[in-house]
């Protein structure tokens, strides 16, 4: 499968648009959507915007939990279990469980390196 990354805080609408018309040219199988500084509103904002113009499954690759948006169709929950921070092993699973819980978004367990 071949997928393509957004990050929100760089996607203008042109920018979005463009990799719309690419993705579906080049037969692009997923969307992942997700960035280290990305705000709520360009986070709804950009996932807006994909939705109307793909039937492309979207999936968050969160940098936070602040990413967490019931308008994408999965989310990857990410361990990252190359570092020594505990934060990033378990504590933003905690603060996020309830989001999670209340979305219908399919989480998608992934150990990241």
């Amino acid at each position: 499968m071949l997928a393509v990354l957004v990050d929100p805080d760089k996607a203008s609408v042109q920018h979005l648009l463009s990799l719309i018309n690419h993705a579906s040219f080049n037969e692009v199988d997923l969307i992942f959507v997700g960035g280290s500084l990305v705000t709520e509103g360009d986070m709804d904002n950009c996932l807006s915007m994909l939705k109307e113009y793909t039937a492309k499954p979207i999936i968050i690759f969160p940098g936070s939990p602040n990413q967490i948006n019931a308008k994408a169709d999965a989310i990857f929950l990410l361990s990252l279990i190359s570092g020594r921070n505990p934060d990033l092993l378990i504590g933003r699973h905690v603060e996020s469980a309830f989001a999670l819980k209340q979305s219908e978004l399919e989480i998608i367990p992934t150990g990241y390196v």
